[in-house]
């Protein structure tokens, strides 16, 4: 089994059966709780699609949650949901680990006790009678698999990073809530508002990751407008590869398409006017243009006026040929560092802001700023100056989409960066074995790069507050 993890050398892009499923995504629960946490972090990737979430029908078969992990429960839950439902499904399984007591409960972290969640935090709490302050230390994990039917199993997975306390605290949140101290609050996750747990929770985090792939889940869909079309993710790619992409460019058309969706979500949860579906299929075309099938073309000059790369003019004429949305359009045709510096054709939609960010920051998987623009240096010298000249001006421009999410710079670098180290991609042929053999192989929770585990937030200093 070889997975495709989304930062390495092999990323291809996804192919989806063409069987045309309900625009449904069942949640493979029948715990509301969970569903009232999903379906808020889902919500910009739900209504972009046009999607409902439904809880598992209560009749279906109970899924035995046996694996060792829990990628391996999710995946093997999200597999029967798919298969039994006929449509795509979202498998979830998360818990509670304790340094102290060797990372127990862990998997068993619903049955710790064998009783309920009120016996199950008094138990912990007996076993960490004992234990001091300053070894304490704690994380809910959480693995969330999304499987499209006859498609691929995608799967993510997240962190958050705490202490247990000494008793209970607050009367809100569920499972071990009030004995979890979030080192990111400063509180247990049961004295906080379910948007401030949303906020940094494990589940949010892994489904944050991951909403963005319902575009790749839900490839054949397309969206029209009187403007013009708005292609679907596989529409893009079927174009890329007609018109010769090699497949450094396919590649990286995919992964600047993933970065541009989150970047859209996170603007679409600020309340900021964006298009999600525009943005991802900017992402997918804004280098056709480079292609064989164009570069260079009967149809299309090869010239570009001044204030636009020629790679992206051409995409943009393409574009506009083929009869796509002038927002598109627009995006593929000023992502260029030329138009970063241009007084006329500088970006100014908010899906030209993200396209040109993304492509700035993300090779095959997301590198930042920096190393992506020292890369540019490296392959095109002649070009140093005006990469000299836009740089300053790129930075400025991703502080400004930060700011409008509503974030600081360095989480809203982290947000983009998680869709590419916390989710792992399996071909459809994939099993609930095959997830969990690969996670055991990279210490059984993470993807093979090791890097799901986001930043930790520092410790806080003295007893908890």
């Amino acid at each position: 089994m070889s997975p495709t993890h989304v930062s390495p050398t092999h990323v291809s892009p996804t192919h989806v059966s063409p069987t045309r499923i309900d625009r449904v995504v069942v949640a493979a629960t029948t715990n509301e709780n969970k569903l009232r946490e999903t379906a808020p972090v889902l919500d910009p990737a739900l209504r972009a699609l046009s999607l409902e979430l439904r809880l598992l029908d209560p009749r279906a078969a109970a899924v035995k949650e046996d694996w060792a992990t829990f990628g391996g429960n999710a995946a093997a839950k999200a597999l029967a949901a798919a298969a039994g439902q006929g449509c795509v499904a979202l498998g979830e399984d998360s818990g509670l680990e304790v340094e102290a007591l060797g990372g127990e409960p862990g998997v068993r972290s619903a049955r710790f006790s064998g009783g309920g969640p009120d016996e199950n935090n008094r138990l912990l709490l007996e076993r960490m009678s004992r234990i001091p302050a300053g070894r304490r230390e704690a994380r809910f994990r959480a693995a969330v698999a999304l499987k499209v039917p006859g498609g691929p199993l995608f799967l993510a997975q997240a962190f958050t990073r705490g202490e247990i306390l000494t008793e209970p605290r607050g009367r809100g949140g569920f499972g071990y809530d009030p004995v979890f101290l979030s080192w990111d609050l400063g509180r247990s996750f049961a004295e906080v508002d379910p948007g401030e747990k949303q906020r940094v929770s494990h589940r949010a985090r892994a489904l944050r990751a991951l909403r963005g792939y319902l575009f790749e889940a839900f490839a054949w869909l397309d969206f029209p407008a009187p403007e013009g079309l708005v292609p679907g993710h596989d529409w893009c790619v079927q174009a890329l590869t007609a018109s010769g992409g090699p497949d450094g460019l396919l590649r990286h058309s995919l992964a600047v398409a993933r970065g541009c969706r989150e970047a859209a979500f996170l603007l679409v949860e600020a309340g900021r006017p964006v298009d999600p579906a525009v943005a991802s299929a900017a992402g997918l075309l804004h280098d056709i243009g480079k292609t064989p099938g164009l570069a260079g073309g009967p149809d299309l000059p090869t010239a570009a006026p001044p204030g636009l790369t020629p790679h992206a003019w051409r995409s943009g004429l393409w574009a506009r040929a083929k009869g796509l949305h002038p927002r598109l359009a627009r995006s593929v045709t000023v992502h260029g560092l030329d138009s970063m510096v241009s007084p006329i054709h500088h970006p100014r939609t908010a899906e030209d802001r993200i396209l040109m960010l993304c492509d700035k920051v993300i090779r095959l998987s997301y590198v930042g700023l920096r190393e992506r623009l020292e890369d540019l240096r490296r392959r095109h010298p002649d070009i140093a100056d005006l990469i000299g000249e836009a740089g300053p001006r790129l930075a400025e421009l991703e502080s400004g989409l930060a700011a409008q999410a509503g974030l600081d710079p360095a989480l809203f670098r982290e947000r983009l960066e998680a869709v590419f180290t916390s989710v792992t991609v399996f071909p459809a042929s994939a099993t609930a074995a095959d997830v969990e053999t690969v996670l055991l192989a990279s210490d059984g929770h993470r993807g093979p790069d090791g890097s799901a585990e986001p930043r930790a937030a520092p410790r806080p200093e003295g007893p908890p507050g």
